[in-house]
């Protein structure tokens, strides 16, 4: 687990606008039972949702919709 954490944080700071990337940290740091910080990475998904210009946030809703319904 800790490994797809590293390779989830290489991936997000190579698409930094990417809510993929830090809705799959926050589901891995749920089942690794870190509820602070999944709540945290949920929360920056839906935070960069809401920047991210028009055309880029029709590949990313179904990421911000996930992150919004996830329970951490």
């Amino acid at each position: 687990a800790d490994k797809a954490i590293g390779f989830l944080q290489e991936f997000q700071r190579m698409n930094a606008s990417s809510c993929e990337a830090y809705y799959r940290l926050g589901t891995v740091y749920r089942t690794m039972g870190r509820t602070e910080e999944a709540r945290e990475a949920f929360r920056a998904c839906k935070e960069l949702y809401r920047t991210l210009p028009r055309y880029m946030r029709r590949k990313e809703r179904k990421w911000a919709i996930r992150a919004s319904f996830a329970k951490a």
